[in-house]
């Protein structure tokens, strides 16, 4: 029996893909917390299916990475930052129940939760895809009359101001 085959057999080929976490300028009038510091980041590449293809755990200081994808290959790259644990998930309709809970002061000075995300991106070759960075929080202050404070005088709040909020977040 003799088998033949007439064409071109398209080789599939993997390539390095450079991966950075951009901060971006966030406006604030207070020095703490320090709201672009990335303490950890959970990194998560989805094919064009929705399925998990790879994920990666960055740990303090690390705000890029390289991963070895499909060239000729779509994907969706989601990224979790100043969580304080990996984020595991096995599609991309389970981001959507992910939750997180902080408390102040201790978990501020690990960073402000944020997100960056980017869809539908087609790999070429040795690509370098930036995630610009989206805080997940508001910043909330509060006003109080201050001035017959001293043992046994309570604090009244005269009124609370939310600005800054992604309009998924209010």
């Amino acid at each position: 029996i003799v088998i033949s085959c007439v064409g071109e057999v398209s080789e599939v080929q993997n390539t390095d893909v450079e991966i950075i976490l951009k901060g971006q300028k966030f406006t604030t009038k207070a020095a703490l917390p320090e709201e672009e510091k990335i303490s950890n980041a959970s990194l998560m590449i989805f094919d064009s299916n929705g399925l998990l293809e790879k994920d990666l755990y960055l740990g303090e200081g690390q705000s890029s990475c390289v991963m070895n994808l499909l060239r000729g290959q779509k994907y969706s790259i989601y990224a979790c930052i100043n969580f304080g644990y990996p984020v595991k998930v096995s599609r991309i309709e389970d981001l959507d129940e992910i939750t997180f809970f902080m408390t102040y002061p201790d978990e501020y000075k690990e960073g402000l939760p944020m997100t960056a995300s980017a869809h539908d991106i087609q790999i070429k070759g040795e690509d370098v895809i930036e995630l610009e960075l989206e805080r997940l929080m508001a910043k909330i202050d509060i006003r109080m009359d201050r001035s017959r404070l001293s043992d046994g005088v309570r604090m009244d709040v005269t009124g609370v101001r939310i600005g800054n909020c992604p309009k998924k977040v209010t």
